[in-house]
C-alpha cells in the first residue's frame, strides 16, 4: 500500500504544516497583545465659514505621518 519513502514524504509534509500553523496562530496571538502606535482619541465637527458644509477633525495620540484625501468628485 505505501512504501517507506512515501510515508517520509507525508510525514514531512505532516509536519510542515503544522509548524506553520503553530507558528502562525502564535504570531497573531503575540501581534493583538501589542498596543497600536497610533490611536484616534476623538473627533470633532464644525461648520464650515462659508455654510457649504462640515469639517471633521480626527483627533490622534500621535501626529500622523502619511495620509490620502479621496475626493468623490473634482469639483469638491
Amino acid at each position: 500500500m505505501f512504501n517507506k519513502n512515501t510515508l517520509k514524504g507525508m510525514f514531512k509534509t505532516h509536519s510542515w504544516c503544522t509548524f506553520s500553523f503553530v507558528f502562525l496562530c502564535s504570531f497573531l496571538a503575540l501581534s493583538s497583545s501589542l498596543p497600536a502606535q497610533n490611536s484616534l482619541s476623538r473627533i470633532s465637527t464644525v461648520d464650515r465659514s462659508d455654510g457649504k458644509g462640515v469639517v471633521i477633525r480626527y483627533h490622534f495620540s500621535e501626529a500622523v505621518d502619511s495620509f490620502e484625501v479621496i475626493q468623490p468628485a473634482p469639483d469638491l
